[in-house]
């Protein structure tokens, strides 16, 4: 997992992209991350991030290979450090992550 600090485009009516469309692009255009998918929670958390000025924002990547990632957290603004840990105590599993 890798977190990523990005300022995302706003908005264009001349070209319509949803948040998450301009999410992948500037993931892409910016580092290099091949198409990321994002749960609904996650897609959830973008549009309030995404209500700075500045639009940057951070978010953490899982990479399962060159050409599949996942988009696990978003946050607003510039983040450095996370921790992550797994509860195993029962099932489902569940992946806790904030950012320190």
């Amino acid at each position: 997992m890798k977190l990523y600090t990005l300022t995302v485009t706003p908005p264009n009516m001349h070209e319509p992209a949803s948040d998450l469309r301009r999410l992948q692009q500037g993931l892409f255009e910016q580092f290099d991350v091949p198409h990321a998918n994002a749960e609904l929670a996650v897609i959830q958390q973008l549009q309030p991030a995404l209500e700075s000025e500045t639009r940057e924002i951070t978010v953490a990547v899982h990479h399962h290979d060159d050409e599949q990632a996942d988009i696990i957290a978003v946050w607003k603004g510039k983040k450095e450090k996370f921790m992550a840990w797994l509860s195993t105590w029962a099932p489902p599993l569940w992946l806790h992550i904030c950012v320190i």
